[in-house]
């Protein structure tokens, strides 16, 4: 998941100058807040299929009927990595192709791992073992052909990296072209795979992985980025807010009553087109809009925005966490279900608090320093 990036407001002086290298733009507060809700959401989706005491009416229409629709947080991830990403490739500091990929790679990778090897650990001491597709797809991040045409790593939530992994590699082989052309090829590009996903659906093995649908939630992203850059109006910004929450409450319905969240799904493109469109364009308006309308706010450094820091860190490690507290059951002495589910969530924060101070941002200064001209 994309980081904290520092952006300059549209049409302003620093737009296509040195303002973007040189640190002259301000950071844009409301990605990190939006980026720390959908890291909130995947957390509240897995804790509410965490087994834990007796259920009560109110935790069990808190874990039946609004726990599915958490899940909606990892199309808000990918609708901000479009974002992002966009904004990258456009500027006039853009790093070399292969020192933007490895970057890339450095920001993801290492924590990946180390993340996933804490989890194997847990779950060879609870005697599960490992396929070698499962390994092998552990260690590369893209899908191998198994059920449903998908395999699964070993930290489950690594299958969103994957798509993220392709889009980076897009976003790089385009900085080899003209700075103006990249963003128009980037959203072509991702346009085109989403078409090539409606061809290949259904196949088995990677083609319905590298052609799917689901790439329609990054063009939405990009898309925004285009928009906010000819400049939205507050009063424009502010319906496409409204209007992007109501039609994300009504995707969320319709998916938390009708249609599975399983991943494997989205890989297989049963529900990929469906959620790029119930999901996905919703969480580009409420994007859109919310930076349009934060425009002038400063960054004020707020816990939201220090939670969307540590964003990565909580997607990664509240796993470990719900494993941990399943299994092990260090939490058996608490016999009300709503409290156990808030135990789950303080837990899982205060994880990726420490992962993300002790492990996480030491390895974004190593990756600075390793790509630095």
């Amino acid at each position: 998941m994309e980081q904290s990036h520092h952006f300059d407001r549209p049409h302003s002086a620093n737009a296509e100058g040195r303002g973007l290298c040189h640190g002259g733009s301000k950071r844009l507060t409301a990605l990190q807040d939006l980026r720390a809700v959908a890291a909130l959401l995947v957390l509240f989706h897995h804790v509410a299929q965490t087994a834990g005491p007796t259920m009560t009416q109110a935790s069990g229409s808190l874990r039946q009927g609004l726990g599915p629709l958490g899940s909606v947080g990892v199309d808000l991830f990918f609708v901000i990595s479009g974002f992002v990403i966009a904004h990258g490739v456009s500027s006039t500091c853009t790093p070399a192709p292969h020192r933007f990929l490895v970057g890339r790679a450095i920001r993801i990778l290492p924590l990946f791992w180390l993340v996933s090897a804490a989890f194997a650990w847990q779950l060879w001491l609870a005697g599960f073992s490992f396929p070698l597709p499962t390994i092998s797809n552990t260690i590369t991040l893209i899908p191998l052909p198994g059920q449903r045409g998908f395999s699964y790593p070993i930290l489950y939530v690594g299958w969103s990296l994957a798509f993220e992994l392709v889009f980076y590699s897009l976003a790089g082989l385009f900085l080899l072209v003209p700075r103006g052309r990249r963003v128009p090829l980037l959203l072509a590009s991702l346009c085109g795979l989403a078409a090539l996903g409606m061809v290949v659906k259904g196949s088995e093995g990677p083609a319905s992985f590298f052609a799917n649908m689901i790439f329609l939630e990054f063009a939405c992203g990009v898309s925004a980025w285009l928009m906010w850059r000819r400049g939205i109006s507050p009063a424009v910004g502010a319906l496409l807010t409204f209007l992007g929450f109501l039609l994300l409450l009504s995707g969320a319905l319709a998916f938390g009553s009708g249609i599975e969240t399983d991943p494997a799904l989205i890989i297989s493109q049963a529900t990929s087109g469906q959620r790029a469109l119930a999901w996905g364009l919703p969480a580009a308006m409420i994007l859109l809009g919310i930076v349009s309308l934060s425009n002038d706010r400063p960054a004020t450094g707020g816990w939201l925005s220090r939670l969307g820091d540590a964003s990565f860190s909580l997607y990664l490690i509240h796993p470990v966490v719900l494993f941990a507290a399943e299994h092990w059951k260090p939490l058996s002495w608490i016999a009300n279900d709503l409290l156990f589910l808030l135990s789950l969530t303080i837990l899982s924060l205060g994880a990726a608090a420490l992962l993300h101070m002790f492990v996480e941002r030491p390895i974004i200064r190593w990756g600075k320093n390793v790509t630095r001209p």
